[in-house]
Formats: structure tokens, C-alpha cells, sequence
């Protein structure tokens, strides 16, 4: 199509030409309505030039806060000033492999983007899980970044203090920093062969790792010098032989 109207054989005058209808995708102009006058030449030609503005496009992304990478399978909910949802999916948007979620043909207005999930070994930053973004009709890419944190392992070891070598079955409990206890076992880990607890899946946030008990053959031991945080040392029980004279 050229984008030009033809009309031939109007008697001579004034003429209001307006547009009322925009193709798709663009919006109406200031200049939506003009004025025209045609002489009584029998040879006038008038042109009235409209104007368009194209929608424009929003870019949604999604990165680990850590490494930059982009995460896929986010999801995400539209909505615009109004409330109602954008898109044929009530709203809904997941990322793609990129992190990303392209909505074309967006029809200016100011747009709340929420962050509703993330993949399981992610957590979602509360602190921008809902942005606002303007969009204008100048047909570029408006684009709103997100980022969530990774979740991470806490391993805990627990050693001889004498000999070094792993110590099985020392008893743990792990609260967070609201006081909270980890795991299903209210907070209670007992280290393995190799004297370590692993823990996965943890969010950011400070926890609190205690040790209970010693195993048997063991008694407490004192957490000194540059040992790292999460490593403990347990001491090592001495006999007492006493030998009776007559």
C-alpha cells in the first residue's frame, strides 16, 4: 500500500479531512484534523499529509544477580495503568533461553511488570519484584531489567582436633537470622562419614550454625585461630587409668 488517498471530482470549497480510524499498531496524531480548499479552476490539487505514531515494543529481562547469566523459564505478569492484563495469557510472560520477554505492538500507557516466579534454584529479590514503565508511542524498545539471587550450599564440617580426620555423627541445628530453624528436622543435622553436612538450596540471608552435641568418644571442642566459619573441631575424650596398691 503507498499510504495515499485519491479523491477526484469534488465540487469546489472548504473540506475538513480527518483521520478517525489509525492502522494497526500506530495511534492518532495532533494533526488528526485539517482543513482544505479546493478553487474553482477545475485544475486545483490539494494535498493534506497525516502523520502516525508507531507503537512501540517492551523488553523484559531476567539475570542472575551473581554471574549476569540470563535465566530462563521466569514468569512474569502485565498489566497496564488500568489493571487489565496484557497479552492473550492473562497477563502472564516467561522468559525465553536469553532471560527474555519481548512484547511487541504495545499501546502507549504506563505498565506494571510483577515478578511472580523463577526457576527453583532462584529466589526473587522482594525489593524489585514490581517495576513501572512508561511507554510512548515512538516505536523503539522500552526494556525493564530484573535480577534474582541464586540459591546456594552451606557445608558444615566438623574434624579431630588432635588427629584432624572427620568425625561422624556431630550433632547441629541451623536457625536463620529471624531465629527460624532450617530444614525439615527442626533444624537438627548430624554430619556424616566424611563429617560434613550439606546443605542446598539456602537464600540469601545470615544463619546461625550450633553445635549440640559431640558423638560418642568425643566432648566439644573450642573454635580458635583462622579456622574457616562453617568448620568445627571436636576434642577427643582421654581414659583415666588408675592402678591400685595394696
Amino acid at each position: 500500500h503507498s499510504g495515499v488517498i485519491v479523491i477526484s471530482g469534488l465540487d469546489p470549497g472548504y473540506f475538513v479531512v480527518e483521520e478517525t480510524v489509525p492502522p494497526s499498531n500506530f495511534t492518532l496524531s495532533a494533526n488528526n484534523r485539517q482543513h482544505a480548499f479546493l478553487r474553482p479552476d477545475g485544475t486545483s490539487i490539494v494535498e493534506v499529509t497525516f502523520s502516525n505514531l508507531p507503537y512501540s515494543s517492551m523488553i523484559i529481562t531476567l539475570r542472575c544477580s551473581v554471574t549476569g547469566a540470563p535465566i530462563p523459564n521466569g514468569e512474569f505478569k502485565v498489566t497496564n495503568s488500568g489493571g487489565a492484563v496484557v497479552g492473550t495469557d492473562n497477563g502472564h510472560f516467561w522468559t525465553n533461553l536469553q532471560g527474555e520477554i519481548l512484547i511487541p505492538n504495545v499501546v502507549p500507557d504506563s505498565y506494571v511488570v510483577t515478578q511472580v516466579t523463577v526457576p527453583p534454584q532462584y529466589v526473587i529479590q522482594l525489593v524489585q519484584s514490581t517495576q513501572t514503565i512508561r511507554v510512548d508511542p515512538t516505536g523503539r524498545i522500552y526494556r525493564v531489567d530484573f535480577f534474582s539471587d541464586p540459591l546456594s550450599n552451606l557445608l558444615i564440617t566438623l574434624r579431630c582436633e588432635v588427629t584432624g580426620q572427620p568425625v561422624q555423627g556431630g550433632e547441629f541445628r541451623i536457625t536463620n537470622s529471624a531465629g527460624n530453624v532450617v530444614g525439615s528436622t527442626n533444624g537438627i543435622f548430624f554430619t556424616d562419614l566424611q563429617g560434613e553436612i550439606l546443605i542446598p538450596g539456602l537464600g540469601v540471608d545470615s544463619y546461625v550454625v550450633t553445635q549440640l552435641n559431640a558423638p560418642d568418644g568425643f566432648r566439644l571442642g573450642t573454635r580458635r585461630g583462622n579456622k574457616q566459619p562453617n568448620d568445627f573441631y571436636t576434642t577427643p575424650r582421654r581414659d583415666l587409668r588408675l592402678k591400685l596398691h595394696q
